[in-house]
C-alpha cells in the first residue's frame, strides 16, 4: 500500500501509456512498467 501512496505525477506517462515504478519505491529495486489503457487514462 505505501507504494501507491509514494506515486507521483511524473510516474505515469500519456504518451507511452505506462506507469512506471522507480526502484527507490518497489522494495526489490528493480525499475517496474506497467502498460495502461484508454480506461485509466480519463
Amino acid at each position: 500500500m505505501s507504494m501507491l501512496i509514494q506515486l507521483e505525477e511524473k510516474n505515469v506517462y500519456f504518451d507511452n501509456r505506462m506507469l512506471i515504478i522507480e526502484g527507490d519505491i518497489m522494495k526489490g529495486r528493480d525499475v517496474l512498467k506497467l502498460p495502461f489503457d484508454d480506461e485509466l487514462e480519463m
